[in-house]
């Protein structure tokens, strides 16, 4: 059985990915929350992406927030 849902252009949202270090986890968390107004999706940061900074002060980041 095949489902069709109809999107409008209104409803389609752009994946955002947010690096961010531990201590500015909650600013990328209300971000991801105040522009897509679904639940963020957190994950910490990999071994294979040890040059990723925070997106906020530059420091290594930790976390991955998406939405």
């Amino acid at each position: 059985m095949a489902v069709t849902v109809a999107v409008s252009s209104s409803q389609v949202m752009e994946m955002k990915n947010i690096y961010c270090c531990k201590e500015h986890v909650e600013y990328g968390l209300e971000e991801v929350i105040n522009e897509s107004e679904v639940p963020p999706k957190l994950e910490e940061v990999k071994e294979q992406l040890p040059t990723v900074t925070c997106e906020y002060c530059g420091q290594l980041a930790e976390y991955i927030v998406s939405n």
